[in-house]
């Protein structure tokens, strides 16, 4: 049978090891370089003619750009923190878990999973350091901690999904010949249903002179005083409506705690983001009262939803 291309000639007398057999011993290799995964990676799926799969490595190996969206994987989490003269870097209290993306290539991102510091750091935005400042009665550095580990995180996320593809590839019966497939491989893999977290929203950390990508909490013009005269419009709407869904009540008591620290010029960001994402999940308010809805999403907004 005809192959599409011969890339490499086979050793006499040894079966020569297959591309998808050396892209799965890669993948589980966790000392074989990531970049060296994805360039044989992007082999396959180049002579596979698999376009989707071949698009999401280019976006891996030269990172995400502009209105590119970026897989799940790529999310972080952080902590915020300011940098107390006599002791060092302090968390800011109830910002555990704020989370930024990562657009870097992976090579970058390889680069910060191994920072000496065992994290890297992200400037954040001048509003949010002016809640800080408020909250601590001082002006000081403030920036967003992630851990290394979190970088490392994506790297076994890209290496989990190349196995995936090559095992998917396997079960229909795509199995090269060295470094070539034959016409009916490249049928079968373009045919073949892929679902995988190729793709999802993004934002900027800073390590030296890499960057990851932006904060996603607090917009630039809203203040902690209309934050809470927000959350005020939205618990009073809610009340009017009768609007009780599971697990409200423990949001509305988070909300209605969080405007007593905003108007004092506290932002406590952790009971915020909970409240928000309980009350997010709640569908129905959106189809009973239209006037919550409306002031959630004012609300939302302001604290960096979309």
């Amino acid at each position: 049978m005809k192959q599409i291309t011969v890339l490499e000639q086979e050793g006499s007398g040894k079966m020569a090891q297959s591309l998808i057999e050396r892209l799965q011993l890669g993948a589980v290799d966790g000392s074989a370089p990531i970049t060296d995964l994805l360039r044989r990676a992007k082999l396959a799926a180049v002579n596979l003619r698999t376009v989707e799969f071949t698009a999401w490595v280019d976006l891996e190996v030269k990172g995400y750009e502009g209105d590119d969206t970026i897989p799940p994987y790529r999310r972080v989490q952080g902590v915020l923190k300011f940098l107390n003269p006599i002791h060092g870097w302090r968390p800011v209290l109830g910002t555990e878990g704020l989370e930024t993306e990562v657009r870097q290539p992976i090579g970058d991102v390889f680069a910060l999973s191994h920072s000496p510091a065992g994290f890297v750091t992200q400037a954040v935005p001048h509003q949010i350091q002016k809640m800080v400042f408020n909250g601590l009665g001082f002006q000081c550095d403030v920036k967003l901690h992630v851990g290394a580990n979190e970088m490392s995180r994506i790297i076994e996320a890209v290496r989990n999904s190349v196995l995936d593809w090559t095992l998917k590839l396997e079960a229909a019966g795509v199995h090269g010949h060295g470094l070539s497939f034959t016409p009916e491989e490249a049928k079968a893999a373009q045919n073949m249903n892929v679902t995988n977290n190729y793709h999802g929203p993004v934002g900027s950390v800073a390590h030296g002179n890499n960057r990851i990508g932006k904060v996603s909490q607090t917009n630039a013009s809203a203040t902690p005083q209309e934050i809470a005269d927000a959350i005020n419009s939205l618990l009073a709407a809610m009340a009017a409506a009768g609007v009780r869904t599971g697990g409200s009540d423990a949001a509305t008591a988070d909300l209605a705690a969080a405007e007593v620290e905003l108007r004092s010029g506290r932002v406590p960001f952790g009971k915020l983001s909970k409240a928000l994402r309980v009350l997010n999940d709640a569908e129905d308010i959106a189809l009973r009262a239209p006037e919550v809805a409306s002031k959630f999403h004012t609300l939302w907004q302001m604290f960096g939803g979309t």
